[in-house]
């Protein structure tokens, strides 16, 4: 009987959107955060390392210069183009110094923390947002489908557990949105709200210049779109309204309206001041006044620095949306935005979503991580969608069926992929640091035979110099040796008597895969001197 209740449940939680019936707004909304919160604590504990290089070199670099810990030598390019904000960097640096301050000095425990900040910060985020989004809703059906979704979009713990630019410029963009849509349903306003918004989209900028192609464009309905109050309907209906912000029903839509440019003034006035003190933080770090949004545009537009990792063509994100974002899940990322755009032209997440996706697409050098933002919009788009697919005339019984089988997979696919990306380290060779860590007596130079990029140094136990070679010298004393090759592991473990310290596989699982897949499995092997010519 326990376990018939448990699968139930389980089920229930599984396949929410098709439970909303039994269930209240509130409910719904618990059930998905709760959900929420525990996939982006476990992502954050789960998911060592970085997505992407410059999360590391970018990031975490500039963290160890200000703790002293790092020569400037070592920053990476971006440093002396002076291209990037401090702000993020002085929140992680902030949090490293009570941590030592504490007595704790393990860095694996610090990266969890900084991680663990992140997706703090995002959770924050999102449950604001999913407050007010509901609020583009009348029926409680719309409003609770749009609240199951947000646990469905299965790379949102992952991507929140990142110390990148793009997850902490997400996070003040999402809370900059809704309090857009906040102001513009409540008639009490004040002046701090709408300075606080300008202020988060100021940083949000700072942070990822691109998205003012989201956040200024969000302005636009906020202004000149303002909720039609016709005569005996409550505030909350004509939110709903404008929602739909469609011309048959907008008799004041294109107008421009005195009360909702003074609360757009105050938005101007936070958003100058977020970036004074934004220009002051960069003094802090710099030593120098900069504009770093003015010295990002000049680097990668006019120096050309974005094109020379790759030019890509502008369908490139609606294909690789499709293929990389696992189809049938891919299909409904593509599809709800486009429907959603058409049956609401007007509405605040159209301008936020459609510009933002548009000036990525012109832009030479293409990343999904770039667009990773806007799938946290689609929750709130689906039950438009839904509505549309039910218009749709003429639909055989069996199709309807079909769609809803295919529903159910993506609801399904998109839970495990949830677990699997949330599970998995961010960098594949994070093993090898953590044995660097523990390895006594602390070697002074790893010997590799392959080219090792991109040291991370913020998880080295100490000094420890990489030294690139393919003719070891014979040294006094035992040698580590790291190497991704297979053809060499077999050389200096059979002929060289080393020994192997470390490897990511077994070796036997490391031939038979040598033989499929040719993977870079790091190992690490102790040579004693003196060693061979390779």
């Amino acid at each position: 009987m326990m376990w018939q209740k448990l699968k139930k449940n389980i089920f229930k939680i599984i396949f929410l959107p098709y439970h909303l019936e039994e269930l209240s707004v509130q409910q719904v909304f618990r059930i998905s955060f709760l959900f929420l919160t525990f996939f982006h604590i476990y992502a954050a504990i789960m998911s060592e390392g970085f997505h992407r290089p410059d999360e590391h070199l970018g990031m975490i670099r500039m963290v160890l210069y200000k703790l002293g810990k790092l020569d400037v030598s070592q920053l990476s390019w971006e440093f002396p183009v002076q291209i990037r904000s401090w702000a993020q960097p002085y929140c992680y640096v902030a949090i490293a110094k009570v941590y030592y301050w504490l007595g704790a000095l393990n860095p694996f425990v610090l990266a969890t923390i900084f991680r663990l900040s992140s997706s703090c910060l995002a959770l924050f985020a999102l449950f604001f947002f999913m407050r007010e989004t509901i609020s583009l809703y009348e029926k409680d059906f719309d409003k609770k489908l749009s609240l199951a979704l947000f646990p469905f979009v299965w790379y949102l713990p992952f991507f929140h557990a990142r110390t990148s630019t793009e997850n902490f410029s997400s996070s003040f963009a999402l809370l900059a949105i809704a309090g857009l849509i906040y102001l513009h349903r409540t008639t009490t306003r004040g002046f701090f709200l709408p300075f606080l918004v300008g202020l988060l989209m100021a940083f949000a900028f700072y942070f990822r210049l691109q998205l003012a192609t989201c956040l200024l464009p969000a302005l636009i309905p906020f202004v000149f779109f303002p909720p039609h109050r016709a005569s005996g309907q409550s505030f909350g209906t004509d939110v709903a309204r404008f929602g739909h912000c469609a011309s048959a029903h907008w008799p004041s839509c294109g107008s421009f309206q005195k009360g909702h440019w003074k609360v757009a003034s105050i938005i101007i006035l936070g958003g100058l001041s977020g970036l004074l003190i934004n220009v002051l933080i960069d003094y802090m770090g710099y030593g120098n006044w900069v504009f770093s949004p003015w010295n990002n545009i000049y680097q990668n537009v006019f120096q050309g620095m974005a094109s020379s990792f790759g030019i890509d063509p502008f369908y490139t994100y609606f294909s690789k949306t499709f293929l990389r974002g696992i189809p049938p899940i891919s299909f409904f990322f593509l599809a709800i935005p486009m429907i959603y755009w058409f049956k609401r032209p007007k509405c605040i997440l159209t301008w936020a979503f459609l510009p933002f996706l548009v000036a990525h697409s012109c832009l030479a050098h293409k990343e999904l991580r770039f667009i990773f933002f806007l799938g946290q919009l689609i929750p709130s788009m689906t039950p438009v969608f839904v509505e549309w697919c039910k218009s749709l005339p003429g639909l055989r019984a069996i199709y309807v069926s079909s769609f809803h089988r295919l529903v159910k997979v993506t609801l399904f696919l998109s839970l495990v992929l949830t677990l699997v990306s949330s599970s998995r380290d961010a960098y594949s060779h994070m093993g090898f640091y953590k044995f660097l860590y523990h390895l006594k007596p602390i070697p002074q130079k790893i010997y590799t035979l392959n080219v090792v990029r991109d040291v991370l140094e913020f998880y080295l136990p100490g000094p420890i110099e990489f030294v690139y070679t393919q003719d070891l010298d014979q040294t006094a004393e035992t040698s580590y040796v790291l190497t991704d090759s297979y053809a060499d592991f077999i050389l200096l473990s059979s002929q060289s008597h080393c020994l192997v310290e470390y490897s990511e596989y077994s070796v036997f699982f490391h031939s038979i895969l040598q033989k499929k897949i040719n993977p870079k499995n790091w190992v690490v092997l102790s040579c004693p001197a003196p060693l061979p010519e390779l």
